[in-house]
């Protein structure tokens, strides 16, 4: 068996105010308040708050984590 030494994880995010959903939050911001109520930390999250994750998995800190799923949503509906 040849095996390529391939991490593959994916990264899911909650809802989170971006240009994706061609601006939604901006353009109808009364969705904004009741999901940020559903969120453990009471707000929708940040472009930043993604890229922290992001770059954190693809670190080397982070190598034996594989085949993994990882929610980045602030606790969106727990």
């Amino acid at each position: 068996m040849h095996l390529e030494k391939i991490r593959v994880n994916a990264v899911s995010p909650g809802p989170t105010h971006s240009n994706f959903g061609d601006g939604v939050f901006d353009k109808h911001p009364e969705f904004v308040k009741p999901l940020a109520e559903q969120s453990l930390f009471g707000r929708i999250g940040q472009p930043e708050d993604i890229a922290k994750v992001i770059v954190n998995v693809l670190s080397d800190d982070f190598g034996w984590v594989t085949a993994q799923d990882i929610e980045v949503s602030g606790g969106h509906l727990l």
